[in-house]
């Protein structure tokens, strides 16, 4: 995916539309083991996160979970988790802006209201090597609401930021932005809207691959092999 991102090559991705990889009945063998570890975590008194890669929420648009499957992911479904912490990372290699990390939020939320959260990282590595970068999109993360926003990782925040920094970033989160500023930061850049435009047309393509190398149709969401 992040040569698909960064370099426009598509090569590695196209390798993977295959039948072997979009299988829907493997796919639900998958899910089904996933389903059954939350439910004896759930059974044990534990309550269990799910934190799925970003592309995982733009598979479910158009009602199937083929991208996915092209990936070896099975992050929606199984249902079950007791929330989910979206890796909404800026830090792709390219800086895809804060709006489309608060565009990942708004979306997870819509699927799965208060469930829904995302995680920022990756700490150190740019622009998260800038303080009040990371600084700033926490409190745009909680100027939209989100209750929790886990940084990955610590060991780096603490190696990029120090004990001042990791302080710093748990003062941003009782500080939310709010008015024009909160706005501004919700903005897609270019690389952000271009992003999730190639993840909507990698969906596209495994969804219409599915049949062609399956002979089946890609499993649908919700309600896949549940």
């Amino acid at each position: 995916m992040a040569q698909a991102l960064t370099q426009k090559d598509l090569t590695g991705f196209n390798a993977l539309l295959n039948a072997n990889s979009l299988d829907p009945a493997a796919q639900c063998r998958a899910i089904h083991t996933y389903a059954d570890t939350i439910a004896w975590a759930h059974q044990n008194g534990m309550r269990i996160s799910g934190s799925p890669v970003p592309y995982a929420l733009d598979d479910l648009d158009n009602g199937s979970i083929a991208l996915q499957a092209a990936l070896g992911i099975t992050a929606f479904p199984p249902t079950g988790y007791d929330q989910y912490f979206l890796q909404g990372y800026r830090a792709f290699g390219i800086d895809l802006g804060s709006g489309y990390v608060a565009s990942y939020f708004a979306d997870i939320q819509r699927y799965f209201g208060t469930a829904g959260q995302v995680t920022i990282g990756n700490a150190g590595i740019p622009p998260y090597d800038n303080l009040t970068t990371v600084v700033n999109n926490i409190r745009m993360l909680t100027g939209l609401g989100a209750t929790t926003v886990p940084v990955f990782d610590l060991e780096g925040t603490v190696k990029a930021f120090g004990a001042d920094g990791v302080s710093a970033l748990v003062q941003a989160g009782r500080n939310p932005m709010a008015g024009s500023e909160l706005t501004a930061a919700t903005q897609m850049s270019v690389t952000g809207a271009a992003a999730r435009a190639l993840f909507h047309t990698l969906d596209t393509a495994a969804t219409t691959a599915t049949p062609l190398t399956t002979g089946q149709q890609p499993n649908s969401y919700p309600g896949a092999c549940m």
